[in-house]
Order: structure tokens, then sequence, then C-alpha cells
């Protein structure tokens, strides 16, 4: 059973999530930690609010008839240590919420809490997974891509049995709202989905979900709202102006849109610097991870698997009319 709105619009003006009873979305470990953070904040604050309570009024009014000057102090120094705990920890609850608020959702990613960080959502991808550490480039491959662009000889597969036309008035007018390029959403889109808003979700390892047609990141599935064309494109686009917001610094030859798509696909930290590709390893400038796929790692996001997704979507931005 899902809650619907007298007003339609105010979930996607807001970026507002409706709260839902549907079974078939399963409680998440993510869920579960966030209730028990929130009562447990709720208890502590309750706790330390009784005690100024108790030791200013109770203690110091003298309400059960002792009056004398030691109960007074007790009473006053109970007081300072209840309000001294209290603002503590509201201290810490805003500076989170300020830093990176996802961590009080329980979607924790210490690479938010760099300074300058904008991302506040990002998506992982159906990309086929790499199952072993082989690497996919070499060193001298690496050079000898950045004449021509890492991604030069990359061509564009994921426009190939895109339905991307019946979105395109959404598409624009969001990124008109949001102040990015509509090609940026349009491959991107198609990369995830195909442009077919009915993709299955994707269940990722650690128990989140990828929905809809920009395969925007959940956690504890995928609800009606979020699969709404409107708002889940408006979420892919917001997620996309955040990785824009990372990008500075890119080396000659690596294509700047490909560390937005890098991003987009597997989080900032693919586009932090590789130990691989470096100055001090004979390169002419330090190369960001997905670009140096020379150690890529393993899992669904090494970054063999991020670099191809990279390339393709940047293959792809000059073919959209």
């Amino acid at each position: 059973m899902n809650y619907i709105p007298l007003e339609p619009s105010v979930p996607t003006d807001f970026n507002l999530s409706l709260f839902s009873f549907n079974s078939s979305s399963p409680l998440s470990l993510d869920l579960s930690l966030n209730f028990i953070f929130m009562v447990a904040f709720i208890i502590v604050a309750a706790t330390a609010m009784g005690m100024a309570v108790y030791g200013y009024g109770v203690l110091r009014l003298g309400v059960f008839g002792d009056s004398s000057e030691q109960r007074l102090t007790r009473g006053k120094k109970i007081g300072q240590k209840a309000l001294g705990g209290f603002l503590g920890i509201s201290i810490a609850y805003l500076t989170i919420l300020t830093l990176n608020p996802d961590m009080l959702r329980t979607s924790i990613s210490l690479e938010k809490l760099r300074v300058g960080s904008k991302v506040t959502s990002l998506t992982s991808s159906q990309t086929t997974p790499y199952t072993t550490s082989a690497s996919c480039m070499t060193s001298e491959s690496v050079l000898a891509s950045l004449p021509s662009g890492l991604c030069a000889t990359t061509s564009c597969s994921a426009l190939s049995g895109c339905n991307y036309q019946k979105y395109l008035p959404i598409i624009k007018q969001t990124a008109e709202n949001i102040g990015i390029d509509y090609k940026l959403i349009v491959v991107t889109m198609c990369k995830e989905s195909k442009g077919n808003a009915g993709v299955s979700p994707n269940k990722n390892p650690d128990g989140t979900y990828d929905c809809g047609l920009m395969q925007v990141n959940q956690s504890g599935g995928c609800s009606a709202s979020i699969l709404i064309p409107e708002t889940n494109i408006a979420l892919g686009a917001k997620a996309i102006k955040s990785a824009l917001a990372l990008v500075r610094d890119i080396p000659p030859g690596v294509p700047q849109l490909g560390s937005v798509f890098a991003i987009y696909n597997g989080g900032p930290s693919v586009n932090t610097q590789s130990i691989d590709c470096t100055t001090q390893n004979g390169f002419p400038n330090n190369f960001p991870k997905w670009a140096c796929p020379i150690n890529p790692g393993n899992g669904q996001f090494n970054m063999c698997a991020v670099k191809s997704y990279a390339c393709d979507l940047t293959s792809c931005i000059n073919q959209i009319p």
C-alpha cells in the first residue's frame, strides 16, 4: 500500500520519496540502523534534558525539602553536565548533517566527507561484472592513447536500442532546470536502462537497489515514487551535476566527461589519483584511477568496467542531435 499525495507534484518538486507499506520492498540493514540511530539520539537527548530539569528545577528549587548548599551545588553540576551532553550530541548531529547527510541515512561514504564534495546521491549501474583483476591496459597502452584521447577508439553502444525520444521533453526540461547539457542525461539513461521505465531493479552487494530509468541508487528497494520518470530523471540529473562539480584538473588526453560518467557509475573514489599512472612513474601527469586500469581491482566496479562505461558514454555524446 502506497501513500498517494493530494498534490502529486510536491514529491517531484522537493525531491521527496513517498512513504510505502509495500511488503515487496524488504527491510534492509540500512533502514534498521537508521531507526536505531534516531531512537538512540532521541533517548540521549531526552535523558539530557531530563537531567537538566532535575538538576536545575527539582534539586535547586529544593522540591524534596532539602535546600542545603551542598545539594544546590550538586544540582547545578548535574544540570551543567546534562546541558553539556545535550549540546555535544546536537553539535555532532549538525556536523554530520552538514558534511554528509547520507551518513544519517546510513548510506555511509567517507569519500563524501572530503571538503568540496557535493555528491548527495550517486548511482551504480548494471555493468557486466569483471570477476578477475586482470589488467585491460598497460602503462605503454595508456601513454599511446593520449595523443588521440583515452576514449578515441571506443565505439558508442549505449544508444543502440534506446528509446530516449519518448522522454526527451522531460529530459530537456529537467536539464534546463538543473543547468546541465541534456545530452548527458540521454546517454546515461540509455546506458542504464535503454530508456525502459520498467527495467528490473538491480540489487547491489551492499543491499541497495538501482531503480528506474537512470538506475538511481536507493536503500530498501524501489518505491513507486522513485520509478516515476520525472522523479527518476531529476534525481539522475542531479547526480550528474554533482559529478560535474567534482571534476577538475583532468590531464590532457583524458576526457573530462569521461570522469563525470565514471563518477556516476562507480562513485567519487574512481576519480581520485591512481597510484600507477603518476609523474613519478614516467607519466606526463597524474591520472585518475578509472583512466589507468593497469591494476583494476575486483568486482563490478573495477577500473576496467568503469573505463568501459565512461568511454562508451563519452563516445555517444556527439551522436545525439
